[in-house]
């Protein structure tokens, strides 16, 4: 239906509306030379309009032909089209995608379509974009995106995009809501064939009420515990295994880069049901992997059947490599956060402070901290009161110095007991 002015060679619409297909249409505005461009070779069209609908199939707009099992899709981005384009679309499928609430400023010129702001609703979140896609080299597009998403469900946004492309990491392992930043670029053909190579993604993402559910790579980190000796003492249970099958944590943040088809997951902390760790590392499209975790020992110790509440010191450091179908976990020596470092020192620091204040050792040593100003000092105080007798303060300052001997053996005790199971030693010159 339509109800058209022409005037010259421009036709302004007062009202355009169709059906194709599933979609609906209806259109206003100006289509600026367009008798020329329609019966003149290289004349271009100028568009200023407004277009809405409540639907768009894309699926049935960009197949090859009338096939509904047909999964062709062919794009062309005409050069002698200007257009100016405000839309709103109540709803958009493509594949398995959809989404709600789509408005947007949409301009093209020069075969470059610029898409912004683009806000629309899905997988119960919220999306704001800026969009570029523009012809390149050898008849293929480049595509450019900046996104803020609020509140998604990240399962359905792994199963709306097809998991990405890849079968380890799919909407069935996950679940939670998600805040994302992203940078986006790609390059795909007329068929909407993405080259993997040109694939540049940086993401900063939150993800909060967070389960990792049967996630197979964990599998291997069990079964390596269960299979070392030495670990195996410590083992929290003989449902460890299962624990990973099902793990749930409050909130994850992490930045990912996507680059040369390698997935790289900077080092960040996990705090999850089953325990608690630090994991980094890559992963390539062809599911070539490379982390590294580290925990404490105490995670795994088992007491009254729950997790050991202390805090460790020793820490188990593994690397997990190979592919997501044979990961290979070893256990990496020599290793030692820089956390657990600065604890040592400080540590190591108040045992000289103790020697220095009772005994006057290291008294050229400039890095002690005064015991008047460290939090961390240990104090050795008599009580004096005025009303007891000579003897009754002789009696209370035998006790003390007790007490204050027994601090020191106390101390030398941990510190011995670290020094044999912790993987780092004091320095020479420490004593």
């Amino acid at each position: 239906n339509a109800d058209l002015a022409l005037h010259g060679n421009d036709v302004l619409i007062n009202e355009l509306s169709g059906l194709i297909g599933n979609s609906d249409f209806s259109l206003t505005g100006i289509f600026s030379n367009m008798m020329a461009f329609l019966l003149i070779d290289e004349q271009k069209l100028t568009v200023e309009a407004e277009f809405n609908s409540s639907k768009l199939d894309f699926n049935e707009l960009l197949s090859s032909n009338a096939d509904e099992s047909d999964t062709a899709y062919s794009v062309v981005l005409p050069e002698n089209i200007n257009l100016n384009l405000k839309a709103n679309v109540g709803e958009v499928l493509f594949r398995r995608f959809s989404a709600t609430d789509i408005s947007g400023i949409m301009q093209f010129s020069n075969s470059k379509l610029k898409i912004f702001p683009l806000q629309f609703n899905s997988m119960d979140g919220e999306y704001k974009a800026n969009c570029i896609f523009y012809p390149v080299n050898r008849g293929n597009y480049r595509a450019v995106i900046e996104a803020n998403i609020t509140q998604v469900d990240i399962k359905n946004l792994f199963y709306d995009f097809e998991d990405f492309g890849q079968e380890e990491l799919t909407s069935k392992h996950l679940k939670g809501n998600a805040d994302v930043t992203v940078n986006f670029k790609t390059e795909f053909n007329s068929n909407l064939t993405v080259n993997p190579k040109k694939i540049y993604t940086n993401i900063d993402i939150t993800i909060s009420d967070g389960e990792l559910i049967q996630f197979k790579p964990l599998y291997s980190v069990s079964d390596y515990i269960k299979s070392n000796k030495l670990l195996n003492i410590f083992i929290k249970s003989a449902d460890f295994k299962k624990e990973l099958e099902h793990i749930k944590f409050n909130t994850l943040r992490n930045q990912i880069l996507i680059k040369n088809e390698v997935i790289t997951i900077p080092k960040m902390e996990i705090n999850s049901s089953a325990m608690n760790m630090v994991v980094g590392g890559t992963h390539t499209f062809n599911n070539e992997i490379n982390y590294k975790m580290n925990f404490y020992l105490s995670e795994l110790l088992t007491r009254n059947g729950e997790r050991e509440n202390s805090q460790g010191r020793t820490q188990v450091y593994l690397t997990m490599t190979g592919t997501t179908e044979n990961p290979i976990v070893e256990y990496e020596k020599n290793t030692i956060s820089e956390t657990a470092k600065d604890e040592v020192r400080k540590e190591k620091q108040a045992v000289k402070q103790a020697f220095k204040d009772e005994f006057g050792l290291f008294n050229n040593d400039t890095t002690l901290i005064e015991a008047e100003q460290s939090e961390e000092k240990l104090e050795f105080s008599i009580e004096w009161d005025e009303d007891d007798s000579e003897n009754n303060i002789q009696k209370k300052d035998d006790e003390n110095n007790k007490t204050t001997k027994q601090k020191f053996l106390n101390i030398l005790k941990e510190e011995k007991e670290k020094k044999n199971t912790d993987d780092f030693d004091f320095d020479d010159d420490d004593f």
